[in-house]
Parts: C-alpha cells; structure tokens; sequence
C-alpha cells in the first residue's frame, strides 16, 4: 500500500517543480519580499524594480530607489552594519572576536570592538543604527529624506502636528516609532544661538542663510562665511580637541590605564583604545580642530575669518590689542582667552 501511495506522489511532485520552474519561483525569489531601504512588504502590484551590478533589486515605491541609487552599500544585507555583523556600529571597525564587547537594546545584541564604543553607543542608539534622520515639516519626508511631490504627497497627523510624507509606506514606517524621525536638534533653522559661535543672535542684527531647503540663523555674516566652508561641522556637535582627557575620535573620557598614544605630524595625540587609533590615521585632519589664528594678524582670533577694516572690533587683554570680526568674537574670546592665544602671537601695531 505504501509503494503504491509513493509511486503516486511522486508525478505530482515533479509536476509541482516543473510549473514553478516555469513561473519563474524559485526559494530566492520568494525571500524578495521586503524593500530593502524602507523594509516594508512589497506589493506585488505596485513595486518597482532596478538593477545594480548585474543583480534585480524590488522597491515599494519610487522614492525607494532613488534613495538606494545614492548608496547602495547600505542597503544591500552583506554591507550593513547591524547587530551580529562584524563590523563595529560606532567606529566602523572590523571587531576582534577575540576582544569583542557585547550589548543588548530593545531585544537586540549588538557588538562593539571595545566598551567606550558602548558607552558612545547607549548615549544616542539610533544615531549608529540608522544614519541621521530628517527633520519634519520640510519639503523632505521625514523617513526617506527625498523631495517630496506635491502631487503625490500622503499626510499624517502626530501629536496635533501634520506630516508629510512621499508614499504611504513611509507613514506606515513612521507610524511605528514616530519620535525616531522627528529630529530634537540643538542646533537648527530657526533657533535662538548662532550655529558657529554659539551665543545669543540679536533679533535686530541676525543674517540669514539657506541650506539644503532649510533657513539658519546667524549673529554676524562672517559666521555665516565660516558656516559655508564647512556645515555639517556647525549642524553636529564639534568635534573634540586632541590632547584633551577626550578620546579625539569618540569624544569619550580617556582612561588613563588604558590610554593609547600616536604621534601625527610632530604632536602627541591620545585615545581611548586601538581602534580609534586606526580610525583616526585614516583622516587626522577630520578629528583636529582648526588651528586658533594668533593675534594681530589680519583674520579673527576666534573664527579664522578676514577682518574687515571697517567693521573690525578691537579688544586689550593683558596690555595687547587683538582685532576681531565682530562684537560676538569678542565675547567669546573674554571667556578663555588663552584659548584663542597662540604662543609668539604679535599684538596689533600701534599699542
């Protein structure tokens, strides 16, 4: 009876493989169905589809792809830096199986190539696993960070406030953590402080300057020169000085136990571990502030900028006279003058 059953099952089954082979369906198809930027479930009906490096990638929405053509690394699975890889969240590292350090949130185990990448880590989590988010009320969504169309444009409403977004599938993503797409940023459009120099912006002096579809504030328009040269120093929080108890890559508290010390361009920088170490030869310059401007010379002592002869603003500390940009300048600088002092500075001609 039993070979009998098997002898009947068995055309059935190959029939079943024979229309799957035909339909195209194969077990890689079938796990193709989430979009790999959003990671929501792919309607069959709706999806868009684009290639890169020979391979078929399926999208919920057009948006999706456009995001995924700006850098594809990130989404496709083998690059991503997530819990269990074997890359570091914080620095980017390849970690040491042998050195690792562990750490759980929200039900996820995530390793870290050493425990000052934790404690940067519990600090601001979803800073690491997903890159910055996008602030509301912008032409952007705030999910995808893309230009929105107007003419396809979905709204939803949060705590009183509405929010647009450029496909249903991102409301749905945003309805599920909304405070991890609203941005809480110290430093942004519309805010009382000067983005560069940090003090109060005078209502009646304040200059203004678009950047990326957003509207900064700033006290003085050599500011907003300095901002030019370099935003995103200005947007995210600065970076810290070498020589300092900090770890110039992290930002950490350096244990002096543990410390490690590398020598770049005559001077003596410390870290926190190893790997920081590796971090930072890659681009020294990314993590060593700008150098103070010595006194008496034609640039301001604190933001670097040309004075103008006309606006200059000048200030005696310790029977010599430095020149500064503007009034702000000066404030800052009376708040730790050595600071902004080089040794040999030269003061202005004419004391």
């Amino acid at each position: 009876m039993k070979n009998f059953v098997f002898s009947f099952m068995l055309p059935a089954v190959f029939l079943c493989l024979a229309v799957c082979v035909k339909c195209g369906y194969t077990a890689e198809a079938a796990k193709v169905e989430k979009c790999p930027v959003l990671g929501v479930k792919i309607n069959e009906a709706t999806k868009v589809s684009y290639e890169y490096e020979g391979k078929k990638y399926d999208f919920c929405c057009k948006e999706c792809v456009e995001v995924f053509k700006k850098n594809p690394d990130k989404f496709i699975k083998e690059g991503e830096i997530d819990a269990g890889k074997t890359i570091c969240p914080v620095l980017g590292v390849k970690i040491n199986e042998a050195t690792k350090v562990s750490y759980e949130y929200k039900g996820k185990m995530y390793d870290f190539c050493c425990k000052e990448c934790i404690d940067v880590f519990k600090k601001d989590p979803d800073k690491f696993i997903k890159e910055g988010e996008v602030d509301t009320g912008g032409m952007k969504c705030p999910v995808l960070g893309v230009k929105i169309n107007e003419a396809t444009k979905v709204s939803y409403e949060y705590k009183g406030k509405m929010y647009d977004f450029c496909c249903k599938e991102c409301v749905d993503v945003f309805k599920k953590d909304p405070d991890k797409f609203i941005k809480e940023s110290e430093v942004d459009a519309g805010g009382m402080k000067c983005p560069v120099l940090g003090v109060k912006i005078n209502e009646a002096t304040k200059i203004s300057y678009e950047h990326k579809g957003k509207m900064y504030d700033f006290c003085c328009k050599e500011c907003v020169d300095v901002f030019k040269k370099d935003p995103d120093k200005f947007i995210k929080e600065g970076e810290v000085d070498a020589g300092s108890m900090k770890c110039p890559v992290l930002g950490v508290k350096i244990n002096e136990a543990t410390k490690i010390s590398y020598e770049h361009k005559g001077k003596m920088y410390d870290f926190c571990c190893k790997e920081c170490v590796d971090v930072f030869k890659k681009d020294p310059d990314k993590f060593i502030k700008e150098g103070e401007v010595s006194a008496g010379g034609m640039k301001c002592p604190v933001l670097g900028v040309k004075i103008n002869e006309a606006t200059k603003v000048s200030y005696e500390y310790k029977g010599k006279m430095y020149d500064f940009c503007c009034k702000e300048c000066v404030d800052i600088f009376k708040k730790n003058p050595d600071k902004y002092i080089r040794e040999g500075s030269v003061p202005v001609p004419g004391k």
